[in-house]
């Protein structure tokens, strides 16, 4: 079954829904493209990547990736889950797609936390199932030392079905392009 990320609302989506998977290769325009992106994230300018994506015409989920990537990192997290689930996610259907790169996954996590829903993020960590990758391990390091900020009564609560308020602090760039 070839990969497609469904649709959405977001007004800042891709132009579209192609195949895409960590096996797969991106074509030379779309690893030029992300290249561009990335130097600009790296440069500190979200607002800059944010426009040239928005811009682009290019058409692929990686683009789409990089749209999220670029609302994280300008703190648009609930944009940016709603961009992510539908890269990773299919529609009425609570599991994560198999097919879907680990970047996408992992970047859903990261705006699930970022927009404040720990149990979403928590839900897509325990989905990925590869501990060893490096943006599971930041989001963990981060889990727990928020577990840690809390109060005995708080983590009770937590057990008990109320979870904690406040946000979660996360002291990495968020969002990968790949």
């Amino acid at each position: 079954m070839a990969w497609k990320p469904r649709t959405s609302n977001v007004n800042l989506q891709a132009k579209t829904c192609n195949p895409a998977s960590d096996n797969e290769e991106k074509p030379p325009e779309i690893v030029a493209f992300l290249s561009k992106v990335d130097k600009l994230l790296q440069e500190g300018h979200p607002e800059s990547a944010l426009e040239l994506v928005s811009r682009n015409n290019l058409k692929s989920p990686w683009v789409t990736n990089a749209n999220g990537v670029c609302l994280l990192r300008l703190d648009r997290a609930q944009q940016a889950v709603n961009l992510f689930r539908g890269l990773v996610m299919l529609p009425g259907v609570v599991t994560l797609r198999a097919d879907a790169p680990i970047a996408f996954k992992t970047n859903f996590a990261t705006a699930l936390l970022a927009h404040n829903n720990l149990g979403g993020c928590l839900s897509v960590l325990h989905e990925i199932k590869d501990e060893e990758n490096p943006v599971v391990q930041q989001l963990r390091v981060a889990i727990q030392r928020f577990k840690g900020s809390l109060s005995l009564w708080t983590r009770l609560q937590w057990r008990m079905g109320m979870p904690p308020g406040g946000p979660v602090a996360m002291d990495f760039p968020l969002g990968n392009l790949e």
